[in-house]
């Protein structure tokens, strides 16, 4: 191989790595606005990574127990990512794992032992979030979805929808309702 040739490869080798350098950054830089958008345009119309079912099962995987049963699921964000925090049990422990909604890396995954007889959720009955938020916008002007829990409230599902500059509004979670 000649100098020429040589020096022909590191400018591509250095040009490839730049234009992947640019890209990673121009990803970021996107990343970062569509954060901005979502805290200020709300996240209602937009389609996360992870869905309500993939992170239950994610979830159910990570904890790896027959006998788990889901009492609460939250969607929020933290510093602009968003994640769920899926809150289950079994007749010793409560589990309690949060899961970016994006990428579906565990976060955090914490156990301790729990007393309390929480009422497991019925997912094949329940709406999914996106049926909620559009109940919740269609009782409010202009609204805008910050994020949302679904929990048993009095032996009753429901969505607790959280509304960007307006109160929450809670939403039944039964299909049916």
């Amino acid at each position: 191989m000649s100098d020429n040739e040589t020096s022909n490869s590191e400018v591509e080798t250095q040009e490839s790595q730049s234009k992947e350098t640019n890209t990673d950054s121009n990803s970021q830089k996107s990343s970062s606005t569509e954060d901005q958008n979502l805290k200020k345009d709300g996240i209602q119309d937009y389609q996360f990574e992870l869905s309500l079912n993939d992170a239950k099962e994610k979830f159910e995987d990570t904890v790896d127990d027959q006998n788990i049963k889901i009492k609460e699921v939250n969607f929020d964000d933290d510093r602009g990512t968003y994640y769920y925090e899926v809150t289950g049990f079994d007749k010793t422990n409560e589990y309690d794992v949060k899961i970016d909604a994006e990428t579906g890396e565990i976060l955090e995954n914490n156990q301790e032992k729990e007393d309390d007889q929480a009422v497991a959720l019925e997912f094949d009955q329940i709406k999914t979030p996106e049926e909620a938020m559009k109940d919740a916008l269609n009782q409010v002007d202009n609204g805008r979805v910050e994020g949302w829990k679904l929990t048993n409230e009095n032996g009753r599902a429901i969505y607790e929808i959280a509304l960007i500059d307006q109160d929450d509004l809670e939403i039944p979670a039964f299909k049916n309702e």
